[in-house]
């Protein structure tokens, strides 16, 4: 998957990945994220790299169980000079909902259609460049201001 979103990651500043069902306790999300965030490593001082993520699921651990999570385990794979932020949000009654999985960049981004984790081996997934209608839509639901969801609990840097 990073070898595929390289290009575009090497030339962008700002990266938002988003999963909605991210668990930084689990190693098939972190491999994945660690493998992107080295992608960036040469220029790691120039980017800003952000995770987002959803509490609105059914099996979502409690806020201070995920930022343990976070805490514990995200450092270990960060590159040196890479600071990732972490957001978590909640979906907004009759507002979008935090569903689909994206790789968005100050100058583009993709979907994936089965996530950002790596799955079993064998398990192939389909990507697919974001139009530009639903990049401009996208960026502006998660890079904010005016962000598409509710905060869950404090952002984790």
């Amino acid at each position: 998957m990073a070898d595929c979103v390289a290009p575009m990651l090497r030339c962008a500043t700002r990266i938002l990945f988003v999963d909605p069902y991210f668990r930084a306790s689990k190693r098939n999300f972190r491999k994945p994220l660690e493998k992107f965030l080295q992608v960036v490593t040469p220029r790691a001082l120039e980017i800003t790299a952000e995770l987002h993520t959803s509490a609105s699921y059914k099996n979502a651990p409690p806020w201070d169980y995920f930022q343990e999570e976070c805490k514990d385990k995200l450092p270990h794979i960060l590159p040196a000079d890479v600071r990732l932020t972490v957001y978590r949000w909640r979906n907004r009654v009759g507002g979008e909902t935090l569903h689909n999985r994206y790789i968005l960049t100050d100058i583009g981004g993709v979907s994936f259609s089965h996530g950002l984790d790596e799955g079993s081996l064998g398990t192939t997934d389909d990507v697919s460049r974001l139009s530009a209608g639903t990049y401009t839509k996208r960026w502006g639901n998660y890079a904010g201001p005016n962000f598409a969801f509710d905060p869950d609990g404090k952002v984790i840097v």
